[in-house]
């Protein structure tokens, strides 16, 4: 699962909260960044602060291809 998330120390208490409940995660510091890791993990959700820099979440959302 991408976090996709600016802010370190929320990126760093999502990460140790979701992996201590058993949920693969992937941190991601921007849109551009979610989408590489979304085309390589294919992920079954997207974590997304929304309002990112450099892709919005509705441009995230519509490039991914998260079909199988």
């Amino acid at each position: 699962m991408p976090v996709v998330e600016d802010d370190p120390q929320l990126v760093r208490a999502l990460v140790i909260n979701l992996q201590a409940r058993q949920y693969g995660v992937d941190a991601a510091i921007d849109g551009a960044t979610a989408l590489r890791l979304a085309a390589v993990r294919r992920p079954d959700v997207v974590l997304l602060d929304r309002g990112r820099p450099l892709v919005r979440e509705t441009t995230l959302v519509e490039t991914a291809d998260f079909s199988a």
